[in-house]
């Protein structure tokens, strides 16, 4: 347990200080989708930082989470929206619910001809998609299932739900497909925020790598393979 976690003094470890209780991510989590920001720059370069030396386990984590392989332009194009947007400043957003966060600030997503990840929700979301009105999952890919209209089919994330009681939260994962102006939903599923998954994995790429850090080789060590 962080001291600044609790409202109140912690015999032999630390005092209770209101600004820290303000900025804990744990004891007082703010709602996805909020226009605040902060003008903390060691927290903003916290998440930057995380982007920048950690961009696969985020990769890994928004597929895991949304359940759609997402391509490597569709990745790009989605961090130079959150940096654009200045995601690192808003207040909802912190180190341990970053892949959510980061999804959420996306808002539509288009996943029209994306693979589908080797989530536990795959086979779901192939249902759904092959049970929608105009698109299927068709050799490996989301795609129309006639080629005579402009249809978009869009992921994003809602309803994000804090429950402080149990100390959870919640979001759901929706999937609308859209043609001639009408939207329609075809996926809707409420998964629950796993909090620490992330940042523990960025902690663990962390150790790992530190493992290789006294590594030091002369140059007669490649000679003998010369």
């Amino acid at each position: 347990m962080h001291a600044k976690h609790c409202k109140y003094d912690v015999k032999g470890l630390a005092e209770y200080s209101q600004a820290a209780y303000d900025n804990c991510s744990f004891a007082n989590p703010s709602k996805f989708g909020g226009t605040s920001k902060h003008n903390n720059k060691g927290r903003r370069n916290e998440i930057v930082s995380l982007i920048k030396e950690y961009p696969v386990i985020l990769y890994n984590e928004i597929r895991s989470i949304t359940g759609i392989d997402f391509t490597e332009n569709a990745f790009s194009y989605m961090i130079k929206n959150f940096i654009k947007s200045e995601g690192y400043y808003y207040k909802y957003i912190n180190k341990y619910n970053l892949p959510y966060s980061y999804l959420n600030m996306q808002k539509g997503i288009r996943i029209f001809n994306s693979q589908l990840y080797y989530s536990d929700i795959r086979n779901e979301l192939i249902k759904s998609i092959n049970d929608s009105k105009y698109f299927c999952y068709k050799n490996y890919k989301i795609v129309p299932k006639t080629n005579n209209g402009f249809y978009e089919i869009e992921l994003y994330l809602a309803n994000h739900n804090v429950d402080k009681e149990y100390e959870s939260e919640t979001i759901d994962v929706v999937i609308v497909e859209k043609f001639d102006g009408k939207v329609y939903e075809i996926f809707n599923r409420t998964i629950k925020i796993n909090l620490e998954k992330y940042i523990n994995t960025v902690d663990k790429q962390r150790r790992i790598n530190s493992l290789t850090d006294d590594i030091r080789i002369e140059d007669e060590y490649f000679e003998n393979f010369v």
